[in-house]
Order: structure tokens, then C-alpha cells, then sequence
């Protein structure tokens, strides 16, 4: 079985929100933007990450996220 840690996480930090894979900004918008733009794209990449790791596992890797 491969493990994946793979950690996608949403913050804010001087004035921007930032989404992040595994530390690294990935994604950034300004604050004045608002945040439903920003959680709109933070769940569709949790959601290609998820569909991703299925079909991976479902065609013979055995992928696991924690």
C-alpha cells in the first residue's frame, strides 16, 4: 500500500487567502475579493484531488490519503 500525505489547506496571511498544497501557495487572492470565490476553488481542487486518487486506486494502485 502507497500512503499519500498530500495536505491542501486554506489560510489567510497578510491581507490574501491563500490555498495551499503540502505548504506551497498554489492559489491567492486578495481579501477584498471575498472568500466564496476562493472556497469554490478550494473545494473543486479537494474534489479532483479525491476523484483522482479513486480512479488511481481503482485501477490497481492501492493509494491511501490519511
Amino acid at each position: 500500500m502507497i500512503n499519500v500525505d498530500i495536505k491542501l489547506a486554506m489560510n489567510d496571511n497578510e491581507g490574501k487567502y491563500n490555498i495551499t498544497i503540502s505548504s506551497r501557495i498554489i492559489y491567492s487572492v486578495e481579501q477584498s475579493e471575498g472568500i466564496d470565490g476562493i472556497n469554490q476553488v478550494f473545494d473543486a481542487i479537494q474534489e479532483a484531488m479525491s476523484i483522482t486518487l479513486k480512479t488511481v486506486s481503482n485501477n490497481g494502485a492501492n493509494i491511501s490519503m490519511p
